[in-house]
């Protein structure tokens, strides 16, 4: 199978997961985070939950025939699909007179952009001259702009 091909693939298979996991996400949750059995038994529930174990089964099996020179592909492809979208961002902040700030316990700290998600989750887009947000995300967003 062609590399792209395999990327159409598991982007499919992502997809497909990302949408039940959301549709899990929405039931109600006990104390301890645990969804209770009552929610359980419901149809609604079990056809969210059969629809991701299929999907998740899916990318375990496309994972599980790849070689090794494939997932490096892969990762190269995402990590360069990620600098692009970086570039842009950075390119768009810079150009349009905009700072990024991140958020450290409800106190704004100005930084430059870096968007690694160990050292700050959260994301603000701030005018400089008017000081408002524009834009606020979670670094799991795709892109800010």
């Amino acid at each position: 199978m062609e590399l792209q091909q395999i990327k159409t693939l598991r982007d499919t298979i992502e997809n497909n997961i990302t949408y039940y996991t959301e549709q899990l996400n929405q039931f109600p949750r006990n104390d301890i985070g645990l969804i209770p059995d009552t929610v359980k038994v419901t149809t609604q529930y079990k056809t969210a939950k059969a629809g991701y174990d299929r999907w998740f089964k899916q990318l375990q099996k496309l994972n599980s025939t790849l070689t090794a020179k494939q997932k490096r592909q892969l990762r190269d492809m995402e990590r360069e699909r990620k600098q692009v979208n970086r570039d842009s961002e950075n390119a768009f902040i810079e150009q349009n007179g905009y700072s990024c700030a991140y958020l450290d316990k409800g106190v704004e700290v100005t930084a430059s952009v870096d968007y690694t998600p160990h050292k700050n989750p959260e994301w603000l887009l701030v005018d400089l001259e008017t000081r408002k947000v524009l834009k606020k995300g979670r670094f799991c967003d795709v892109a800010p702009i």
